[in-house]
């Protein structure tokens, strides 16, 4: 079996869902980031409920601010067929990334100050 494919010769690589950016694209070096935070912490085994130190509170606190504008974005996108509005696509992807992001980073300032993730369900 090859290790390569080929397709990223031209500096280009693919996302989920097929499309293709620049390999120097910051999308990469976010999820990247978001990656290498998450490796350092323990699996999920059980529903978290928010929590734990101040600091990983609040980011958990932004990241349900960031559903809810995620939640309303997809609202306006249902209704772009009774408005003839086209609603960009790309802010319901960057709310995700920025809520799974928060909720990473809420469980890594827990981890550092020595709280842990907090309560279970």
């Amino acid at each position: 079996m090859k290790i390569y494919t080929k397709r990223g010769d031209g500096g280009m690589t693919d996302l989920p869902g097929g499309r293709r950016i620049s390999k120097s694209h910051p999308r990469l070096e976010a999820l990247g980031a978001i990656d290498h935070m998450e490796e350092k912490l323990p699996p999920l085994r059980h529903f978290l409920l928010p929590g734990g130190h101040a600091a990983a509170s609040a980011a958990h606190l932004a990241r349900t601010v960031c559903r809810r504008a995620e939640r309303r974005v997809a609202d306006l996108i249902d209704l772009e067929k009774e408005t003839a509005e086209e609603v960009p696509r790309e802010p319901v992807a960057f709310l995700n990334r920025l809520s799974d992001y928060l909720f990473v980073l809420a469980r890594h300032l827990n981890r550092i100050t020595g709280t842990g993730d907090g309560s279970t369900v």
